[in-house]
Order: C-alpha cells, then structure tokens, then sequence
C-alpha cells in the first residue's frame, strides 16, 4: 500500500502531504478494523483448504479462514473461481447471485 501511494505521488496524482494522510488513514483503518488471526485458530483445515483450491496452494490459509469463520471470500483471484470454496467478487452482483444458486443446488460447498 505505502508503495503504490508512492507510486501515485511520483506521478503527480497526488500531494505528498495528501499521500501521507491516505497512508495514515488506512493504517487507522488497519489497526482499529482488521482482526490479525494466529495460524493456530485455523491450520487444522489446511488439508481440506488445500484440496479445495488445488490451482494455487500458496492460498491455502484464505481458504481455511474462510472455512473455521464460515465466510465468503471477497475476491477477484481467478483461482478462487469456481472451486470449492465461496466466494463473492464485486465485479457485478450477479456472479454473487449465480454462486448462491450453484450453492443452492449442491455445487458448492456450504461455508
């Protein structure tokens, strides 16, 4: 994140002053919104997490979090697509309508 804010400022897309308060801002959000979990609450489904996204193994431990918290994974990583875990992308809301049907009718997995 602190790279592509520079980035930005390299281009002049943005003040470095602004670039500072963005970086700031988003640490906040960081460290007051986001929850850091041990791998110990979740590396008991490694295997299962493995086994569902089988395209990119080093996504494992996405998998397994989704799986003990019972959550859809937000994400436009292709290799989450259409394998055995959940998953929602913003890409538009119907791909998030079709993925609760294939849920619906069992090809996927519950989460």
């Amino acid at each position: 994140m602190i790279q592509r804010v520079k980035i930005i400022v390299n281009q002049g897309r943005l003040s470095e002053s602004a670039g500072e308060e963005q970086i700031e801002i988003a640490l906040a959000i960081i460290e007051t919104q986001i929850n850091l979990m041990p791998i110990s609450f979740y590396s008991h489904l490694e295997t299962e997490a493995r086994k569902r996204i089988p395209r990119d193994p080093n996504d494992w431990e996405a998998v397994a979090l989704a799986l003990v918290l019972s959550a859809a994974i937000w994400t436009e990583d292709y290799d989450f697509f259409l394998l055995w875990v959940c998953y929602l992308d913003d890409i538009n809301f119907v791909t998030s309508v079709i993925w609760l049907i294939l849920n619906f009718i069992g090809r996927f997995r519950r989460c």
